[in-house]
């Protein structure tokens, strides 16, 4: 049991670090652009998404239940430069292999706590807030419904889902099925 967990220790420390380095040289100025649907990015930010939806992916799908430590690192790492990137990875890759759930609805089937809940929520709605906001988008209806949706006692995560996959959509990303 030891060798597992000091196994997954090391693992969970190379996720670190792989991540910080690439967040750091996506920062760098002589970064190339492309253009995928209808946002900019790059070969780094799509490698850095690529990184958070798989150490998401591996959390959600641990062995021994949810790792709360991952999937708080990498959650903690999703942000406006790389948000499309992380949700069009996880949209590409992973939400097959959960019958074509998006990121946050596999993050919900494993997070039971509401607190939790919605702290993840609002670092996915702020990161794409702040794309939006680069990409002079107004997001500002759905922004101020999943807020609201958060805050009621009985919310409708369905109704949550929806709207972050369609900010997610109207900003140039792809839905599962599109891959």
């Amino acid at each position: 049991v030891a060798q597992v967990v000091l196994v997954e220790f090391l693992e969970f420390l190379q996720f670190e670090l792989e991540l910080e380095f690439l967040l750091a040289q996506s920062t760098q100025n002589e970064v190339q652009s492309y253009t995928q649907n209808n946002y900019t990015t790059s070969e780094k930010a799509k490698e850095a998404g690529k990184i958070i939806a798989d150490a998401i992916y591996e959390a959600v799908d641990h062995t021994w239940g949810t790792d709360e430590e991952k999937l708080k690192s990498a959650m903690i790492s999703i942000n406006g430069n790389n948000v499309m990137e992380t949700l069009d990875a996880w949209n590409k890759s992973k939400a097959g292999e959960f019958g074509g759930e998006s990121m946050l609805e596999s993050i919900y089937d494993d997070i039971f706590w509401g607190d939790e809940r919605k702290e993840y929520t609002m670092i996915i709605l702020d990161a794409l807030a702040e794309k939006a906001k680069n990409a002079k988008v107004d997001i500002s209806a759905e922004y101020d419904a999943v807020v609201k949706e958060l805050g009621c006692w009985w919310r409708d995560d369905s109704k949550i889902f929806k709207l972050i996959n369609e900010i997610h959509k109207n900003l140039g990303g792809k839905e599962y099925k599109e891959f």
